[in-house]
């Protein structure tokens, strides 16, 4: 497994940065790719942890900015109906600390913005 990279932030796309360490190109999936350094003056050192999704047809590796962050990711993955995507998704509208409120409110309607979760799957997380 691969639990943290520290190198250099080549690229950002949408959802999508590749960090050079050793060599390699690492692709990393990250809820907010504009959370890390902009590219502007050249390649910048990022650190970021991972945990890394083995599928049989897909090995990804996703990213966070803070620990608290991928270990929020991984409680979600523990929701039925909830994958990586999902997971990822609701990040990307809701900072962990809002995730966490809506949760403890029981706010339905602040975790359906996420693109691809619906009333179920909300109701689910909030279980």
């Amino acid at each position: 497994m691969i639990g943290y990279i520290k190198g250099q932030l080549l690229s950002k796309e949408e959802g999508l940065i590749v960090i050079e360490n050793g060599g390699i190109g690492f692709e990393v999936h990250v809820p907010d790719p504009g959370q890390f350094v902009t590219l502007q003056d050249g390649p910048a050192e990022v650190e970021v942890w991972t945990t890394m999704m083995v599928r049989e047809d897909d090995i990804s590796l996703y990213g966070f900015k803070q620990k608290s962050d991928l270990m929020l990711f991984k409680k979600l993955l523990n929701v039925n109906g909830v994958g990586a995507k999902a997971a990822l998704a609701i990040l990307s509208v809701m900072r962990a600390d809002a995730l966490s409120r809506a949760i403890l409110f029981e706010d339905i309607a602040s975790i359906t913005r996420a693109p691809g979760v619906g009333k179920k799957t909300a109701q689910r997380i909030v279980l």
